[in-house]
């Protein structure tokens, strides 16, 4: 299990440790809070309870750069649910998730991109474990960098290593003590 690092985001009294919010947006059963799930705990969990509104979870990462604070926000992801609770226009970068075995979740990242403010978005084909159904296009129509991950055979730094890296500019960045 990965070790939780203090809760403060400063350490020693002197030293601001860098903080990112980092926003999961695409359709419910993609993989979103799977991925928060593995982030924090280094665990898979099978049975899928979809996210009613947003949830917010803090975590820290220990990097060869030093500590980083995350606020990942995890949002509902059913459209028709899209009531009061709105993306955030203060995330610093936003994760558009789909299911590389359901099309149609593709089909609707335009929606949730269309939610984002001009924050660094990363496309994330979600569920590499299964068999791909179709070849995936909106990264490339949109010029966004995409990759694939699965939550369930993955690591975190297959989903926060790239973003972490353009966050802060450190092309070497590399997660510790995972």
């Amino acid at each position: 299990m990965k070790k939780l690092i203090a809760s403060s985001p400063v350490l020693d009294g002197t030293t601001k440790m860098p903080h990112y919010t980092i926003q999961l947006l695409g359709e419910g059963g993609v993989g979103k809070t799977a991925w928060i799930k593995k982030i924090r705990e280094d665990i898979f969990e099978k049975k899928y309870v979809g996210t009613v509104g947003l949830e917010v979870h803090p975590y820290h990462v220990e990097t060869n750069h030093g500590i980083i604070t995350l606020t990942l926000y995890d949002y509902y992801g059913r459209q028709e649910y899209a009531g009061p609770v709105k993306p955030t226009d203060k995330a610093d970068a936003t994760i558009l998730m789909f299911d590389l075995s359901r099309k149609s979740s593709h089909k609707n990242l335009d929606y949730w991109y269309q939610q984002t403010h001009g924050e660094p978005v990363f496309v994330v084909g979600n569920k590499n474990d299964l068999e791909a159904v179709f070849t995936p296009t909106y990264h490339t129509e949109h010029d966004l960098p995409y990759w694939t991950a699965s939550a369930k055979t993955g690591t975190i730094h297959d989903l926060l290593i790239p973003i972490l890296r353009h966050l802060t500019g450190h092309d070497d960045l590399v997660i510790q003590g995972v």
